[in-house]
């Protein structure tokens, strides 16, 4: 029977599409930090944990992401980091695919942004504008 008709493989593919730059991906970075602390102990450095997140983003399969994290965690550790990280982001998949334009997360963000834009308008709406001084090359 092929993989993918397969009921009883886990996924390969990350559960989650993930921009680096989105709201989403910061939440899934906070729970990676948040269960790096529970493997670690005292953990400190963000570079893991943006590691991973680059990983997910750039869609590494489970097996891959597990060889890689093994290297990090060791190999009973990486398995279960890996297990927990593909049942979490399978479970908040709407949280962490949320984008920072058009999504309901960063609505109060837009909303914040453009009252700024406004009372800045009204500001020099009501004030003369500043002289432009011209300068000269430097020769």
């Amino acid at each position: 029977m092929p993989k993918e008709l397969n009921p009883n493989l886990r996924p390969q593919l990350p559960p989650a599409r993930i921009d680096v730059g989105s709201c989403g991906a910061q939440a899934l970075k906070k729970a990676i930090t948040d269960k790096l602390i529970e493997f670690l102990g005292e953990y400190t450095d963000d570079v893991l944990a943006e590691y991973i997140l680059v990983m997910m983003a750039h869609g590494k399969t489970r097996d891959q992401t597990m060889d890689d994290l093994e290297a990090f965690l060791g190999p009973k550790n990486g398995r279960s980091f890996t297990d927990w990280l593909w049942e979490n982001m399978t479970t908040h998949r709407r949280t962490y695919e949320k984008q920072a334009e058009g999504d309901a997360v960063a609505e109060p963000a837009k909303e914040a942004v453009a009252k700024q834009q406004t009372e800045q308008e009204t500001l020099v709406e009501g004030s003369k504008p500043l002289p432009v001084e011209e300068t000269k090359p430097s020769r």
